[in-house]
């Protein structure tokens, strides 16, 4: 079953991190869960937007895992591999798509894409 006051943020660099800041400040969700690859970092970020509840709504926060996703209502996928010297957009696009993909596929109901490369597929 979804909930649906939960979303769900994959990837926590500058973008993912600051887009659950911005989701915790709204008031939307009740509940969000942030992966990353880098679990303690997934676990950082978490405490660190946690600290500024204090001025929105009361939200649980932590650090997750895929499973995780299964009964959110929303996921951000912000994960994406950092653009090397003479990549193109579509190899930026599939390099950081295809270890989400299989994952994702499986568990996602509604995904929402935030990073730049995600451009060249529409």
């Amino acid at each position: 079953m979804v909930n649906e006051k939960k979303v769900a943020i994959v990837g926590c660099g500058f973008v993912g991190s600051s887009s659950a800041f911005a989701l915790m400040q709204s008031g939307l969700f009740s509940e969000m869960v942030l992966i990353d690859v880098d679990k303690n970092r997934a676990e950082g970020e978490a405490l660190d937007i946690a600290h500024g509840m204090t001025f929105a709504e009361p939200m649980k926060i932590y650090a997750g895992d895929y499973s995780d996703v299964a009964d959110a209502a929303m996921i951000v996928v912000t994960a994406g591999a950092a653009q090397k010297p003479g990549w193109t957009w579509s190899t930026r696009t599939s390099t950081s798509l295809s270890p989400l993909s299989p994952r994702l596929r499986s568990l996602a109901l509604t995904a929402f894409c935030s990073s730049s490369p995600t451009r060249s597929m529409f």
